[in-house]
């Protein structure tokens, strides 16, 4: 399954509150996530970019393609586990 996204929204970027409604965890979640002392580190979460002296935000084209990876690899842990 892929989701279409328009150019002009793959340029954009989401800042914390957006990003949280778009994947549908919480910021801390998503904190956990980046630190690599947590147990919930994940590696492959897309980092943020800076956008200001105190501002951060992720681009809509990263997190993308990290759900996208995400689809990708249970679609494919799917296949495994039927030929087995």
């Amino acid at each position: 399954m892929r989701v279409r996204i328009e150019a002009s929204e793959q340029l954009g970027v989401l800042r914390m509150r957006q990003l949280t409604g778009r994947i549908g965890v919480s910021s801390s979640t998503i904190y956990d996530w980046m630190n690599p002392r947590s147990p919930r580190y994940d590696s492959s979460f897309p980092r943020p970019i800076k956008l200001g002296v105190a501002s951060v935000g992720w681009l809509v084209a990263d997190i993308q393609m990290w759900i996208e990876g995400k689809a990708a690899k249970r679609y494919c842990e799917n296949l495994i586990s039927k030929r087995d």
